[in-house]
């Protein structure tokens, strides 16, 4: 692992990229006496656009805070800020010579006892930034860039966490166009520190990226692309110790056509992928598709598979092929029948997976509508080979959604081995802090909290350790069908969809947990001109989680005479769950008025409120904002009041009441 004494020290060999842009902040701030000469018949320093803003902001706010123990505290202060914007199009002695984009912004505070982030709706409140990108030769094949961005910043993740933000990147490319071997590389470096204002948590993450890409076409149907990349990742956070992962790799993605009209195409995904630091792996994987337009309107499609995985505890391989057969009859019925095989051979054991299927989808004009019927059908035989030994998965994939439950895939797992990632590795979600672990019979499920690092529907990868029973199989029967009927110009909308699962064929010498189920669901809809109403029951009776699910949403829109708009959004979902569970209630609802009494006055009044009921997920919050725009000239004044109430688990109430005023000056 590549070792660093500071992991956000920059590295003296790219000490010439930061003088650099030394040189470019010389040139724009003598660029009006650069401008005064001239070089033969090119002007030096050739100002395409200039503009900014300068403006004024003062707040005023008054915060109250009610802890479960009793304790109160109150506090009151003031703001008065400074705004200093600037945006330049600018070039040296040709466009195509160097092309230069400055965007700077400054906002300097006075504060009083000033809170460090307002707990309301608007995500992120710049403290300055400056963004510099020059161009090398753009209307040339070989053209080259840099850039520098910095920003620092005061972050609301979900009107929830505040947190502080530095960050600072750089970097540059070249790419070179032309028929023969077109090519790029580009290099990014870049640190952000973050603290967390109310746990005092803090993140800090710096990477360094090089990415080079190649395309080449040997005939008029064919198409191929090598890339490389190698990327270095740090992250460091509080009470954990520092994580590096290094990753170095290529892909090989070929397309080609064996017809003109492309009837017949194969495309082909070659990579390697070499990590190695806090989480070791190589990876070798191949993905072929084959696509066959048939006559009389069939489709054969086919793909393959193949995966070789090397963890530091084992060893995987996969092996994956499908063929599906698809049919189109007209514009009313789709049908495909498909076969699917998957073999996946662990260092402890194997899994073979076969599944056949067919699926229906029949649409037909009705009187004053459409009917939409499908059916989907498939049975499954799966076998699994091993003895009863302990596993360590790393790396299971899942999308974390707050409206879908989430299991891990394998059973009894142990809930202290437990550990979510990002994408990258890199990142360390921390439990009660950004998820939440519940046991469900025997499988684990993990729940986001708001506020936490993971944002909703977010993939993150989950590291946890479990015991495998013995050999076993079974066979499986799925299906699902689905109705849907549209009356009156999509005014009316009802449907209906059931879907069953079960189990026989069963040899198992240890007891194991499947997930036999019936699903009904049950939805009506309503659509107007301005709006769109309906409510939905989900009977979901499961051997793992069952539970009846209420949902009710609305989303209304309508503007009268450009002059009021009224918005209205509302989804609540009301879980009845069966067992051990506890009901869980989730309702998010926001309005907007926006009134404008001329082109240049508009009054604005936004309101939303969230409400979740469930196991340590317990939350009441409301922001409210009014505010007054108007301009006179090029000054534009905006007058606001805004309130939020917040009480999370019973543990904190936060009372929040604040107004302010800006003036800002564009030019």
């Amino acid at each position: 692992m590549e070792e660093r004494t500071d992991l956000f020290l920059i590295d003296k060999r790219y000490s010439a990229l930061k003088l650099s842009w030394i040189i470019y902040g010389f040139i724009l701030l003598t660029g009006e006496c650069l401008a005064q000469n001239t070089l033969g018949p090119y002007k030096f320093w050739n100002q395409k656009s200039l503009s900014g803003a300068v403006g004024f902001q003062a707040k005023y706010r008054n915060q109250q805070q009610v802890f479960s123990s009793g304790f109160e505290e109150n506090t009151v202060g003031s703001l008065i800020s400074g705004k200093f914007l600037l945006e330049s199009r600018s070039y040296i002695v040709h466009p195509n010579l160097m092309a230069l984009d400055i965007d700077a912004e400054y906002n300097p505070e006075k504060l009083d006892r000033q809170f460090l982030v307002v707990p309301d709706r608007s995500e992120v409140r710049t403290l300055s930034r400056l963004n510099l990108r020059s161009t090398f030769f753009q209307e040339k094949d070989l053209t080259l860039n840099a850039f520098l961005n910095l920003n620092q910043n005061y972050i609301n993740r979900e009107n929830f966490t505040n947190s502080r933000t530095n960050r600072k990147f750089w970097g540059g490319g070249l790419f070179y166009k032309n028929k023969v071997l077109p090519f790029s590389l580009t290099y990014q470096e870049g640190n952000w520190n973050q603290k967390e204002i109310e746990t005092d948590r803090t993140f800090k993450y710096w990477q360094r990226n090089i990415r080079g890409r190649i395309s080449k076409s040997f005939f008029s149907r064919d198409k191929h692309i090598v890339s490389y990349s190698h990327d270095n990742y740090i992250r460091k956070e509080t009470n954990i110790e520092a994580r590096q992962n290094i990753v170095d790799f290529i892909e090989l993605n070929s397309n080609v056509a064996f017809d003109a009209q492309k009837n017949y195409n194969l495309s082909t995904i070659i990579s390697h992928l070499d990590q190695y630091g806090a989480d070791d792996l190589k990876r070798f994987q191949v993905y072929t598709n084959l696509v066959f337009k048939l006559p009389q309107n069939f489709r054969l499609l086919g793909n393959y598979n193949f995966s070789d995985n090397q963890y530091p505890l084992y060893k995987l391989k996969q092996h994956r092929a499908k063929l599906d057969l698809g049919h189109q009859l007209f514009k009313s019925l789709k049908t495909n029948i498909y076969a699917e095989y998957a073999n996946n051979s662990h260092s402890l054991y194997r899994e073979i997976d076969y599944r056949a299927g067919f699926y229906i989808n029949y649409t037909k004009k009705i009187p004053t509508g459409v009917l939409n019927i499908g059916y989907h059908y498939y049975n499954r035989e799966f076998i699994r080979e091993s003895g009863p030994v302990s596993l360590k998965v790393i790396n299971e994939e899942h999308i974390l959604s707050d409206d879908e439950i989430l299991l891990l895939n394998k059973p009894s797992v142990d809930p202290e081995s437990i550990v979510v990632k990002d994408l990258t590795g890199t990142i360390i979600y921390q439990v009660d802090f950004d998820y939440l672990i519940f046991e469900q019979n025997d499988y684990i499920e993990i729940k986001r909290i708001p506020g936490g690092e993971i944002p909703n529907n977010a993939a993150i990868l989950v590291d946890y350790s479990t015991i495998l029973p013995g050999d076993y199989n079974y066979n499986l029967d799925n299906q699902m069908f689905f109705l849907r009927v549209i009356l009156f110009k999509q005014f009316l909308e009802l449907y209906y969809r059931r879907g069953k699962q079960n189990y026989k064929n069963i040899d198992q010498p240890e007891l194991i947990t499947l997930n036999y189920y019936v699903q009904n669901v049950y939805g009506i809809q309503f659509t107007f001109d301005f709006a769109r109403l309906g409510i939905e029951y989900d009977d979901y009776a499961s051997s793992i989680v069952p539970y009846q699910l209420i949902r009710y949403f609305a989303d209304l829109h309508w503007r009268f005479n450009n002059k009021l708009l009224l918005s209205f959004i509302g989804n609540i979902r009301d879980y009845q769950t069966i067992g051990e569970r506890e009901n869980e209630l989730y309702a998010d609802l926001s309005g907007k008025v926006a009134y404008h009494f001329s082109s240049k006055t508009k009054l604005n009044l936004e309101m939303g409120y969230r409400e979740q009921r469930g196991y340590q997920i317990d939350l009441n919050m409301l922001t409210a904002r009014m505010e007054l725009n108007w301009v006179v000239r090029k000054i534009y004044l905006t007058v606001g009041l805004e309130v939020y109430r917040r009480n999370y688990l019973d543990r904190e109430t936060i009372n929040f009441n604040g107004a302010y005023f800006n003036v800002i000056r564009k030019f």
